[in-house]
């Protein structure tokens, strides 16, 4: 619009024999400014939009909210995961360690108990 109305203030006027002649102001005194107006739609288009950003701007927030939780609540999952399959280890290891045959062999002898290797059967399934 800005430029329109310089263009039609400034204009160049040409003499025959292509002689530039000096720049000519003009000012059209007549000509009116004129503001425009949006229509009912435009302005509900544009309410929509902005609502529509908007409510995608707080489901983008909420989602990395509980995307922040969820991956809290795995690694805390994770970690319990790793402390309980630990302690089955130790369970295992400490089961094993009461099952020695040395150990057992020993816990006999001093209640006065024997083994006799021709009672013992190995059982295979």
């Amino acid at each position: 619009m800005a430029q329109n109305n310089l263009a039609s203030r400034q204009q160049e006027v040409y003499l025959p024999g292509n002689q530039k002649h000096n720049k000519q102001k003009k000012y059209n005194g007549n000509v009116k400014i004129l503001s425009l107006k949006f229509s009912k739609f435009e302005k509900t288009v544009v309410v929509m939009g902005l609502v529509f950003v908007f409510a995608f701007m707080i489901i983008l927030v909420s989602s990395k909210v509980s995307l922040g939780n969820a991956s809290n609540n795995l690694h805390q999952t994770i970690s319990d995961l790793n402390k309980t399959h630990s302690d089955n280890n130790n369970l295992k290891q400490q089961v094993g360690e009461l099952q020695n045959s040395n150990r057992l062999q020993k816990i006999a002898n001093k209640n006065g108990l024997s083994l006799s290797n021709d009672n013992v059967r190995n059982v295979v399934k």
